[in-house]
């Protein structure tokens, strides 16, 4: 849990970080494959995805290995089955601390955040990348802090928000309040506004169902099928301790203040970065610790009123080397999938709930044996069963005895995607992409200087993975090829 002392130390570190991270606009740029100086496959391949789709239909690059098949509890298959699909990274040559991507129904890629103030956008498979710079508010008057984007899986309307810390968003009161971009295409004009006043930083966009009549008939009347909520932290900058949310029943033009946090310190509770996700009927979910394991806030009146469901199994009491360290998911069919990384023994587990959270199945360990502790990871699903999580690994168990959050930890951290098909069967199959190497890892000595968090995965229309990590401090756009 952060301290109130950390805010003046965090603050004075992004103060000095601003050069570097000043506003640009930058021209196309060449992608770097990482580790890879030509590439072995230059043709589209003819995997096919579980859903009938066949991909990739753009030419591959920096696909130099293959995804590794284990069960859970780092189990590697032996021998290797010969159709293991390709593992992917591309470089987008901008820099990046915290990350997030989406994919539209064209395959174009939006990572954010890249070179500075401004976000990378490929066409190609990541082969090439130039930058978008969002028009309107005071954004880029300050610092980016925790800047995230996220796609309505259901209209496929993307949002991008950002705090910048110092200057807040119009209409608010100074500092609070972050602004907010929507457009209905990677490449196409973004609407602006201004969101979560009163609220500071980690904020978050999620979309799903309405509950209530009043919900129900504002939609219909906006023209938008979706209520879209903004959360992010409040009241003290950083600190937070509480998780405040926002809804929109207009596709993000207005929003009003839920009645009650989703994550909140008068109840006893704590840990509130994390995404989020709306299932089908509507409940909304937060993931947090607590001291009876991951818990997760549930709403089932669109965050007027909260309360927790807790994973059987799970140890997660939010110390600050793990605090980050949780997320959920749900599929067409309401069922709801948690990701967490276990203060036993630092890994990251998966565990699936059919009855809202009230029931779970058995914590899947879900790393390899060459990874000794995790963090930040984070579950995107696609249909049921089918889900994938990114995250960050190191071989070292024990680094230099920091948190890795405040302090560096001396750790070597690489980038990891790892996806299974059938989860929900009683012996699954992963897919593991080990992205970056001990010799250049994606972060040298962990601390919230290099990463906080990492984006959910997302599904490309060629049935391809991808997900958004650092290398270096640049973004690292990764991908693992449609599995069998």
């Amino acid at each position: 849990m952060l301290v109130k002392p950390a805010l003046d130390q965090r603050t004075a570190q992004f103060t000095s970080r601003r050069s570097k991270w000043g506003l640009r606009i930058l021209p196309l740029l060449g992608a770097a494959a990482l580790g890879c100086s030509s590439n072995p496959k230059s043709a589209a391949t003819s995997s096919r995805d579980p859903d009938g789709s066949t991909g990739p239909s753009q030419p591959l690059t920096g696909c130099t290995a293959h995804a590794t098949a284990h069960a859970a509890a780092a189990k590697v298959e032996s021998p290797q089955p010969s159709d293991a699909p390709l593992a992917c990274t591309v470089e987008t040559g901008l820099p990046a601390i915290n990350t997030a991507l989406v994919i539209d129904d064209a395959g174009a890629i939006l990572f954010a955040p890249a070179g500075g103030n401004t976000l990378a956008l490929s066409r190609d498979n990541g082969a090439s990348w130039e930058t978008e710079l969002p028009e309107g508010g005071d954004a880029g008057a300050g610092l980016w802090l925790h800047p995230f984007i996220s796609r309505d899986r259901d209209t496929g309307r993307i949002f991008f928000n950002a705090f910048a810390i110092g200057v807040g968003a119009n209409g608010c009161k100074a500092p609070t309040g972050a602004d907010l971009w929507f457009g209905d295409h990677v490449d196409g004009t973004l609407e602006h506004r201004s969101v979560g006043c009163d609220s500071y930083d980690w904020g978050k966009t999620v979309t799903g169902p309405p509950v209530t009549d009043a919900s129900k008939q504002a939609l219909q009347a906006s023209g938008y099928p979706n209520v879209v909520y903004y959360c992010a932290t409040g009241p003290t900058l950083i600190v937070g301790p509480n998780r405040m949310c926002y809804r929109s029943v207009d596709g993000g033009n207005t929003f009003t203040r839920t009645a009650s946090d989703a994550i909140d310190s008068a109840r006893g509770q704590r840990g509130y970065p994390n995404q989020g996700a709306v299932a089908p009927d509507g409940t909304i979910y937060e993931a947090h610790p607590s001291d009876q394991g991951l818990a997760i806030s549930t709403s089932h009146d669109e965050g007027d009123s909260w309360a927790d469901v807790y994973v059987t199994g799970s140890v997660m009491t939010g110390p600050s080397s793990s605090w980050l360290g949780s997320n959920v998911a749900t599929d067409r069919e309401g069922n709801l999938y948690a990701v967490w990384v276990d203060d036993r023994d630092r890994l990251p587990y998966v565990s699936v709930s059919k009855d809202r959270g009230t029931t779970w199945t058995t914590p899947l360990m879900i790393s390899i044996p060459e990874v000794a502790v995790s963090n930040y990871p984070n579950i995107a699903v696609k249909e049921p069963g089918y889900l994938a999580v990114a995250y960050y690994g190191s071989s070292d168990k024990n680094g230099n005895g920091n948190d890795g959050y405040l302090n560096e930890d001396g750790r070597a951290w690489n980038a990891y995607l790892v996806v299974t098909t059938n989860v929900l069967a009683d012996a699954p199959r992963f897919w593991t992409a080990t992205l970056t190497t001990t010799q250049s890892p994606a972060i040298d000595s962990l601390a919230w200087t290099k990463s906080e968090y990492v984006g959910p995965p997302a599904f490309a229309p060629d049935g391809s993975i991808w997900a958004a990590f650092v290398h270096a401090e640049h973004g690292l756009a990764a991908r693992i090829i449609a599995p069998p």
